[in-house]
Order: structure tokens, then C-alpha cells, then sequence
């Protein structure tokens, strides 16, 4: 007799959502990227548009459980919305993406560097699957942001992360985004209030995760 899952219910449809919004987030970003083409047939672009649709109707059945299951939180505050150029900002900026999900990590980096360069800024985007990774890649090169899955190799492990990277880039949270997918518990969210590090929930948007770098890139220089 197999034994049988005594994980509360309300824990698993966090890790289901978790899990759905990591591929809910690639389709949806690369779709966008294709509906901003010129050179797609109209047929094609009806098509596209329907997967967009369908993707959006899955995300707002997850959303519309949250609501009805959670407390609600106070919106976050927005740093003041700017844009990066050449004159404001270093010539070349480097980013860390760090995501164990691998078509996020993809998308991310192409992004992000498409972007920044359309604001004049070359973004080089290092992208690593975990911690360890991680922590190798800031004592080689200090990065003007970082973009983190808040659950990345474990339960909140994104906030133990920042703990090792700030030994040796100290100021780490100051330019951190972190990135979910599932449902914050209470504690969690005041933890990151506490830091002041501003959560990117997915799916994001392409200009989402673009405006909220920058942000944190601007309010570092």
C-alpha cells in the first residue's frame, strides 16, 4: 500500500502554481515577442494571439484561487520609474539571473539584453541553474543587479542566498530583484519589505522585468 501525501492542501496548489508558472511564463513572454513582430503571416499572428489568451485564462484561474484563499497584502511601492542611458549609467551593466528553470534563465537573458539595448545600455547577463553557481559567479565579477528565484534549490533559499553573496558583495539585497511564482506566506513578504527588495511575480511581462532591473540598477547609482 502506497503512503499516502499528507502535505495540506493549501501547500501543494502553492507548489502546483509554483510549478505551472515557470513554463506559463515562457510561453507567454516568447508569444508577446512573436505578436511585436512585423514579418509573421496574419494567420499565424491569430494564432499566437490565442495562445496568449488561453495562457492568460490559465494564469487568472490561479489568480482567482489566491484571492479567494488569501489575505491581501499591500501593493509595493515602486522606485521612481527612469530610463538607463549611456550618460547615467556605466557603458556596460552586468546582470545575474538565477533560476533553476532553464527556458526562464533563456528568456531572461535575451530580455534583458534586448532591453537595455534598446535604451542604449549593453547588458551582459550572466545566467546560473543554482546557488552554488551563484556564489562562484560573485566572487569572479560584482554585478549592478541580480535577479533571483525567490525559491531557488529550496523554500526561500533566494533570501539564504543573499546572505552568502553579501560576505562578499556586501549591499547584495540593495540590488537584488527577486523573482516567484508561488503564493508568499506572511513572513515571507515582511522579510523582503524588511530589505527593501522588490518581487517580480511570474508570469512577469517582457517590460516588467526590464523597469524593475533598471530600477534597481538607477537606485544604485
Amino acid at each position: 500500500m502506497e503512503p499516502q501525501d499528507t502535505t495540506p492542501v493549501a501547500d501543494r496548489i502553492s507548489t502546483l502554481r509554483h510549478d505551472v508558472m515557470n513554463p506559463l511564463t515562457v510561453v507567454l513572454c516568447y508569444s508577446k515577442l512573436l505578436l511585436g513582430r512585423e514579418d509573421i503571416p496574419a494567420r499565424a499572428r491569430e494564432y499566437v494571439k490565442m495562445i496568449v489568451s488561453e495562457a492568460e485564462r490559465c494564469v487568472q484561474i490561479f489568480e482567482d484561487d489566491k484571492n479567494a484563499h488569501s489575505v491581501m497584502q499591500p501593493e509595493p511601492q515602486d522606485s521612481p520609474k527612469s530610463t538607463p542611458t549611456a550618460s547615467s549609467l556605466d557603458q556596460v551593466v552586468n546582470i545575474l539571473v538565477v533560476e533553476d528553470d532553464e527556458g526562464i534563465r533563456m528568456l531572461a537573458s535575451e530580455v534583458l539584453v534586448t532591453g537595455f539595448l534598446d535604451r542604449g545600455v549593453r547588458a551582459v547577463v550572466d545566467c546560473v541553474p543554482d546557488r552554488a553557481a551563484a556564489l562562484i559567479r560573485v566572487r569572479e565579477r560584482n554585478y549592478h543587479a541580480m535577479v533571483i528565484d525567490l525559491n531557488i534549490d529550496s523554500p526561500s533559499g533566494g533570501i539564504d542566498l543573499l546572505a552568502g553573496i553579501d560576505a562578499h558583495r556586501p549591499g547584495a539585497a540593495n540590488r537584488t530583484v527577486m523573482v516567484s511564482g508561488g503564493v508568499l506566506d506572511t513572513m515571507t513578504q515582511k522579510m523582503l519589505d524588511r530589505m527593501g527588495i522588490p518581487l517580480l511575480e511570474k508570469p512577469f511581462s517582457i517590460n516588467e522585468l526590464v523597469r524593475m532591473v533598471q530600477n534597481i540598477i538607477n537606485r544604485n547609482h
